[in-house]
């Protein structure tokens, strides 16, 4: 893949989104950033895809069915 994958992005409260499915060369990868000021919550249907959450800093408390 000769395109970089050196995104820009300055997040905003709630979701940001880098890229998409089917950007930036991805078959089955799509990536974001959630950023959240203390005592704020974010929630999301992720429907049928896998979520993988890479804590940053603070704490945070997560959830899912089953």
């Amino acid at each position: 893949m000769s395109e970089k994958l050196l995104v820009p992005c300055r997040p905003v409260q709630g979701y940001n989104k880098v890229f998409d499915v089917g950007e930036k060369g991805m078959r089955l990868t799509k990536f974001g950033v959630i950023k959240l000021a203390a005592g704020t919550t974010y929630e999301d249907d992720t429907g049928d895809m896998e979520v993988a959450l890479v804590l940053i800093g603070g704490n945070f408390k997560a959830r899912g069915e089953g």
